[in-house]
């Protein structure tokens, strides 16, 4: 109905598709757009998230490294990877415990909803063992 309304659906951040198909008299496009219409606020929205909890990992990482003393402590992990709603980061085995609990913590703390957000975490030596 907003879709209708406005012409356009928007994201929890505010961001904006364009829906003028919504009043298409073609049957076909009509319902492609009402359901593009739907899907978007709700996967337009949980990309907005990940995005912002991308930003904050990365920031975080930097200040980890910051805090090294030798080069390869400065290099303590790094973000490699988004796939979907994961995230895949590098980092020494010593730390991977410490790293997955921060990205968790700022993965479930990014963006205020009204249901709490629940994030897994995973170690492995490579991509396979996660």
């Amino acid at each position: 109905e907003e879709a209708k309304i406005k012409g356009y659906v928007e994201t929890i951040m505010g961001r904006r598709r364009p829906t003028p198909d919504v009043k298409s008299g073609n049957f076909m496009v009509r319902e492609a757009a009402m359901r593009q219409a739907v899907n978007m606020p709700f996967q337009g929205s949980a990309a907005d998230i990940m995005k912002l909890a991308m930003i904050k990992i990365q920031q975080a990482l930097d200040a980890l490294a910051e805090t090294g003393e030798r080069s390869e402590e400065r290099e303590r992990a790094r973000l490699l990877l988004q796939i979907h709603d994961s995230v895949i980061i590098e980092c020494r085995e010593q730390d991977a415990v410490e790293v997955a609990a921060l990205v968790k913590d700022i993965m479930e703390n990014t963006y205020p909803l009204p249901i709490k957000q629940t994030v897994d975490t995973s170690i492995g030596k490579n991509w396979g063992e996660l």
